[in-house]
């Protein structure tokens, strides 16, 4: 929002300083909304120490093309941040290869930055499915998660520490990624916004959690 207001107020080279990943993908995301009528150059002065640098932002949004681009939260999203859960030995640097040699998924992301409720429909589900299996085995044939994770289980070894979510895991996790990648940064620009319960996206309410649990007992 504040880089935002700058570009409003008619600078066009502007320099955000940051330790967070997030707002590194937030930026890039955003440089093609901001720039609509001019070019603006917006840098990151991103981490501290011997790793500091600095991040053209507006380079790398010229180099990922426009709907990929829009995408970028929601991927970023599903594949961990502050707010949702990683998946176990699968790195960004996976991910992101898996998204890569399977442009497919750029619309699955891309749909669920424009409408995240679109989460519930089958066709978003298999593919997210389908792309988190991919994430733990590049060669399955299976588009079952369970079925993969009994595969690799029997047939090649893995531990279990190291096998998928179930689907029933995965799908909580699908929600809680396209409530932050969607409807939190889907509108990161915007300064008042009307914002879903989390606890219709994956998250259980203090309430619901103490009325499970005497339930239980």
């Amino acid at each position: 929002m504040h880089v935002g207001d700058d570009v409003r107020q008619g600078f066009r080279k502007i320099l955000v300083r940051t330790v967070d990943t997030d707002v590194v993908v937030l930026a890039v995301s955003v440089v093609q909304q901001l720039a609509q009528t001019k070019q603006i150059e917006l840098w990151i002065a991103f981490g501290c120490g011997k790793g500091f640098r600095y991040i053209p932002a507006h380079e790398i949004c010229a180099s990922l093309g426009p709907r990929r681009l829009l995408a970028l939260p929601v991927f970023h999203a599903y594949t961990c941040c502050d707010s949702v859960s990683h998946f176990v030995q699968v790195g960004k640097k996976t991910a992101w290869k898996v998204w890569e040699t399977h442009d497919e998924f750029t619309t699955t992301f891309y749909e669920l930055h424009n409408a995240p409720e679109h989460i519930a429909e089958e066709e978003i589900e298999s593919s997210l499915e389908y792309f988190t299996i991919l994430l733990y085995d590049m060669t399955a044939t299976s588009s079952s998660i369970n079925e993969v994770r009994k595969n690799l289980f029997v047939h090649k070894g893995r531990q279990t520490s190291g096998l998928p979510p179930t689907k029933a895991a995965l799908q909580q996790h699908m929600k809680r990624a396209a409530l932050q990648g969607g409807h939190y940064w889907g509108c990161t620009t915007v300064p008042y916004r009307q914002l879903p319960s989390p606890a219709d996206w994956g998250w259980t309410c203090p309430e619901q959690l103490e009325a499970s649990m005497v339930k239980l007992a």
